[in-house]
């Protein structure tokens, strides 16, 4: 071989060479650049020399940014001190491989990373620096630690979980279950969970269990489970279907929840019985009273219900105190228990009420014979240590039958009611509710609220009715009379809406807005020099402190107004209750300057003591004396009657309801010189009274007529 052959052989061969090298180092360039992992080489001090693809797809960060820059600018501030751990490693000839730690992402973010670390040595062996290859394992190292959270919840929970594999056995419980329930895993392991159902518990709950899983995979509610010393426990249970790995298993987590029943119990039974006595409350007895609304329904037949309270009990607290009065409403109690069939149902209410129902079918008679049985075993006296002690009861009665309305709250307060009609008859007895007088009653309440918004919309007014001397036929006051405008009905007289406030506290509203209206017109015609005496209806019970409170503050209010033109007329129809009260008050009155008439004279059942103990000024006598008979010879002679105790007892007196000239001369031959009636004038409204007085003449036949 020539020399020109072999040297064109060995630079040939070298070229050769330089290629495949070439070619060697560009794929393992391109191995290196399209690594998922961070591959990195640094030197000793930790400046990075080469940054590939993978590195920045990890930590964010671009081989620009990074080569030159030093590896711990991806240290946190905790981990820089690893940095030299792995160079002395690495120095004394040791590989560093897995080693898992933190490191920091561009954006901030914690990164989890396992690295392994290999030296960079030049051909003499001389350390020159070191490669990392670092891979991203925040999401595995999020999964690891999220199953040892699970673990240590599963070890450490205070709930009992079961799982239970698809051949329904149990496979796995954890410790919780062995403090609840006092088995070991080795002894319920393989087992039926059946083998923990309690005896006490029927088969309805594990056919609904069965049921659930099977349409939905989850339960929850709650269950008796059977412990390994025999006793039961109540527990609340959840149970889910797991599907792991082709297999189905279901996986039960229950809380011990006995004690908590037992409050609950404890709780129900305090709200539902009355501590004192054992018996239903009022919240139960309802319930009770609807189940029975509801079998008398479905049985067309019907029901009663007593409303039963003590008669004067709170005395027995006053004198004995109130241990007594508790050992009394136990007897009671026990006695009311024991007069009613097993299937009735009584309860108590509050203080000294009880209450119940006899069971449906129970006829007129035989509820009769249980009434008068409860009225009577209650009456016998209870001996309470050393003393005696009687006590009786009223009842209220209310049929209830499957045709009216179901409201058990009405039915309760209706027996209450005849109850109350009991008491007021006389105690110790029963009374039956009456629907009529409960419409009437309903009634009243309808139009009291009536009137009261009627005030509050200022719908009422007053008219004024003369009163004249008959004999001369001069004006001696005005009655103020009112009137309501009623938006449905048009315009009311009084007796369309007095009666429903007599026993009502509405009255003392509607009489002081009458006053106030009384006093503003006496004030203007004040102004315009008329000063009638004006009077105004007053119930005689509404004459206490607070009505002479009330004068004085509408004085001081409206000071123009002079009590002599104001006259009250009280009202005979209400019983007189305190009458020295009364007394005081229109005493009170009168020396501020105030006069006072008895109106419907006669009507009433106090009418001589009025005369003998009221310091008031004037009799009225009832308009149904002249009215009714014409002044029929008996009327006649009580208006005599009446004429004379006014001159007796030295009052004025006058007469209501004259309508015809005839009635106004008898009168005036009684003796009687004052009058006031349709004869006269009927009610005006107030801008009409003047025209009124200047068109006014007496008749001529009372002109003429001789006084008797």
């Amino acid at each position: 071989m020539s020399d020109d052959t072999s040297g064109k052989m060995a630079v040939g061969l070298a070229t050769f060479q330089a290629d495949t090298l070439a070619a060697n180092v560009a794929y393992y360039q391109s191995v290196i650049d399209h690594s998922d992992d961070a591959i990195i080489t640094k030197t000793l001090t930790g400046v990075i020399l080469t940054w590939n693809q993978g590195a920045e797809k990890i930590f964010g960060y671009t081989a620009h940014e990074m080569i030159g820059a030093n590896m711990l600018a991806l240290y946190p501030s905790d981990r820089v001190a690893e940095e030299n751990e792995i160079l002395k490693k690495i120095a004394d000839g040791k590989t560093v491989s897995h080693f898992r730690s933190i490191r920091q992402h561009k954006n901030g973010e914690p990164l989890y990373i396992s690295a392994s670390f290999s030296p960079i040595r030049s051909g003499d062996g001389q350390l020159l620096g070191i490669s990392s290859i670092s891979r991203d394992v925040t999401i595995e190292w999020a999964l690891t630690n999220r199953l040892r959270l699970i673990s240590q919840i599963y070890l450490r929970s205070q709930q009992a979980v079961v799982i239970v594999n698809e051949q329904g056995k149990i496979s796995e419980v954890n410790a919780a279950f062995n403090q609840i329930m006092g088995y070991r895993p080795e002894e319920v392991i393989g087992q039926s969970p059946l083998t923990l159902h309690a005896g006490k518990q029927n088969r309805k709950i594990l056919i609904q269990i069965e049921k659930d899983l099977r349409s939905t995979g989850y339960f929850q509610g709650e269950v008796w489970t059977r412990k390994k010393d025999g006793t039961t426990l109540a527990s609340f249970l959840s149970i889910c279907r797991v599907q792991l790995s082709g297999a189905t298993y279901f996986a039960g987590i229950f809380t011990d929840i006995t004690a908590l029943k037992v409050t609950e119990n404890q709780l129900v039974k305090m709200m539902h019985y009355d501590a004192l006595t054992n018996l239903p409350n009022r919240l139960l007895f309802t319930e009770r009273l609807n189940q029975e609304i509801i079998h008398c329904d479905r049985s067309s037949l019907g029901t009663v219900i007593l409303y039963i309270d003590l008669d004067d009990f709170s005395n027995i607290n006053q004198v004995y105190g109130q241990e007594i009065g508790d050992q009394l409403i136990t007897s009671v109690a026990a006695t009311l228990s024991a007069s009613v069939g097993d299937i009735d149902c009584v309860a108590r209410l509050e203080s000294d009420n009880f209450i119940g129902f006899l069971s449906t079918g129970s006829s007129g008679s035989l509820c009769s014979e249980i009434i008068d049985r409860i009225l009577q075993n209650i009456s016998i006296p209870v001996q309470l240590g050393e003393r005696s002690i009687q006590v009786t009861a009223s009842i209220g009665v209310r049929f209830y039958t499957s045709d009216q309305p179901k409201n058990s709250e009405m039915l309760i307060r209706q027996a209450h009611q005849a109850m109350i009609e009991a008491k007021q008859s006389g105690k110790g007895r029963y009374k039956i509710f009456n629907p009529d007088r409960d419409r009437a009653i309903k009634m009243r309440l309808g139009a009291l609220e009536d009137i009261v918004s009627g005030l509050v919309r200022e719908e009422f007014h007053v008219e004024y009715q003369p009163k004249v001397n008959l004999k001369t036929g001069k004006l001696i006051g005005l009655e103020a009379l009112a009137r309501w405008q009623h938006p449905t009905r048009g315009l009311l007289q009084p007796l369309e809406f007095l009666p429903a406030l007599t026993e009502s506290s509405a009255k003392t509203a509607f009489t002081e807005h009458l006053i106030k209206m009384v006093f503003a017109q006496s004030v203007l015609w004040a102004k315009e020099g008329f000063r009638p005496l004006v009077s105004l209806n007053v119930y005689i019970n509404q004459l206490h402190d607070s009505f002479y409170q009330f004068i004085g503050q509408e004085l001081a209010r409206v000071p123009e107004v002079k009590p002599c033109n104001i006259e009250f007329e009280l009202l005979e129809t209400d019983e007189l209750l305190k009458i020295n009260d009364t007394v005081t008050v229109i005493e009170s009155l009168r020396e501020m300057g105030f006069t006072f008439s008895v109106d419907d004279f006669g009507s009433g059942y106090s009418s001589l003591t009025y005369l003998r103990k009221i310091p008031f000024d004037t009799i009225k006598i009832d308009q149904d004396f002249v009215l009714n008979d014409g002044l029929s010879e008996k009327n006649a002679d009580i208006v005599r009657a009446i004429i004379e105790l006014a001159r007796i007892f030295k009052r004025q007196v006058i007469a209501e309801g004259i309508e015809t000239i005839e009635a106004g001369t008898t009168l005036i031959e009684m003796g009687c010189p004052n009058g006031q009636g349709f004869a006269i004038a009927k009610p005006m409204p107030a801008s009409e009274v003047f025209d009124w007085c200047r068109t006014w003449k007496a008749p001529q036949a009372w002109l003429n007529a001789s006084p008797g």
